[in-house]
């Protein structure tokens, strides 16, 4: 049938590129309308949350995948590179209290020993515990630095990577606090 012959009751297919403008044109004046009445003064007058903060949930995972983030989030989900890297300050931080520990204990033993006039036995004991610990604090380390690299290969944002640690940094930090005690005492 002719188009310019079809009766104005009959409707367009479907699929044919003008209904599908109409539709369209239709949508988008719908849609503007809307608009258009949500901020005119009257309605914004009547906004009941005018001159309240706004919580957003700040993200800064967010690059487009803000909905797909949210739905594992409310699910009790989390992507993988997200939970490494809880794992990986979590594990920072245990590994600051060992050494806060370890110093405290170190400087409680001193005081100890220095009481009691401590006897060589005594001192090389304290001496290899002290190492102990520093061997103990190198492999900690040394498994948390291998954690890091493979969590900055997988994660899919370069601002999200986290700078690497150093076993001999961590022993160099516990030495520098530890000589003064143990010079205490004798031990260099």
């Amino acid at each position: 049938m002719n188009e310019a012959r079809r009766p104005p009751d009959q409707p367009l297919n479907p699929k044919d590129p003008r209904a599908i403008e109409l539709r369209v044109q239709r949508l988008r004046y719908e849609a503007e309308k809307i608009i258009e009445e949500a901020i005119s003064p009257e309605n914004l007058k009547k906004n009941p949350f005018k001159g309240k903060p706004i919580h957003l949930e700040d993200n800064p995972f967010d690059r487009g995948l803000g909905m797909a983030h949210r739905m594992l989030k409310n699910s009790g989900h989390t992507l993988p590179w997200i939970e490494t890297k809880r794992e990986i300050i979590q594990e920072r931080k245990a590994i600051d209290q060992a050494i806060e520990q370890h110093l405290a204990w170190l400087g409680d033993r001193i005081q100890r020993l220095k009481q009691a006039a401590a006897s060589e036995k005594q001192l090389r004991r304290l001496e290899a515990d002290h190492d102990r610990f520093l061997a103990y604090l190198h492999d900690r380390v040394a498994k948390l630095r291998q954690t890091i690299e493979r969590y900055n290969l997988e994660v899919p944002l370069f601002d999200q990577q986290v700078p690497n640690v150093r076993p001999e940094t961590y022993i160099q930090r516990v030495q520098e606090k530890a000589r003064p005690l143990l010079a205490e005492v004798g031990i260099a």
